[in-house]
């Protein structure tokens, strides 16, 4: 776990404090991210202790994950950054063995959603440290927003209520309630509109086919529609924040980001660009 946490923390605070043209050049920023990964990387292949789990990888799927990865590291010549993708590459390569690990070497499956639980709540406040370290506790709430992030909220935060009623062990918990608290700050800070509507769809269904949190579920509805009915625009600001009404209306974000990667599929569609 301290691993996961390693690699978590390189994605939150040593950001490259450089313009993306220099990337092919290593400052301490790099070197600290180089090194996290290597000495994961290094643990998680050579550790007598990982090898029998390592072993069982090709029984499941994400054995193909593992596969493209290694392939990203083999055509990484090929990209126009060399070192930048085997990184990258290298880098997912070592999080995927390490949530691989820890997810079997769990003892039993309190267990299991125990480590879970501390995985999504050091996430979460790592993200939130980090956007309160820059930007203050003053300022516009769009200061802090950002695309880091947003995906592990929404996910931390509907695992965590699905976990607590689903199972009653958690209901209580201090650890999940903390991480509840935790993860809708880190949503909150986001100001992302897909992984807010995301969170609250995925709440939703766990409560619908769980039948818990109804009472959540109903007033949470009947404050967006009562917001939607007093102040449209406030509550259009706050589903979909720096967004207009083209935008959202059309959803060309993501339609003209695949339209982009399908024509540069067409020119290498097996080598491609490299893993970034």
């Amino acid at each position: 776990m301290f691993l996961l946490f390693g690699l978590v923390a390189r994605r939150e605070f040593f950001i490259r404090q450089r313009d993306a043209s220099q990337y092919s050049s290593v400052d301490v920023y790099a070197a600290v991210e180089i090194l996290i990964v290597g000495i994961t990387l290094a643990v998680i292949l050579l550790a007598s202790r990982y090898q029998n789990l390592l072993r069982t990888v090709p029984r499941y799927s994400i054995l193909w994950y593992v596969t493209y990865l290694i392939y990203c590291c083999v055509a990484s010549p090929f990209s126009y950054n060399t070192f930048y993708s085997l990184f990258f590459a290298g880098e997912c390569l070592s999080q995927i063995l390490v949530c691989f690990v820890l997810v079997f070497s769990a003892r039993n499956q309190k267990h299991l959603f125990e480590r879970l639980l501390w995985c999504c709540l050091v996430v979460t406040s790592l993200s939130v440290s980090f956007k309160l370290a820059r930007n203050g506790l003053g300022g516009s709430l769009f200061d802090y927003k950002s695309n880091g992030g947003g995906a592990c909220a929404c996910i931390s935060t509907t695992f965590t209520f699905t976990l607590m009623w689903s199972e009653s062990a958690f209901r209580n918990s201090k650890l999940a309630w903390t991480t509840v608290v935790v993860s809708i700050t880190s949503l909150v800070l986001t100001t992302s509109a897909a992984s807010i509507i995301s969170t609250l769809f995925g709440i939703s269904i766990a409560s619908i086919f769980l039948g818990k949190g109804r009472g959540m579920l109903i007033g949470m509805l009947v404050v967006v529609a009562a917001a939607m009915v007093m102040n449209p625009d406030v509550a259009f600001n706050v589903l979909f924040p720096g967004k207009d009404i083209e935008q959202v209306q059309t959803l060309h974000g993501r339609t003209a980001l695949w339209e982009q990667l399908v024509d540069m599929f067409e020119y290498k569609p097996l080598i491609g660009y490299g893993y970034a």
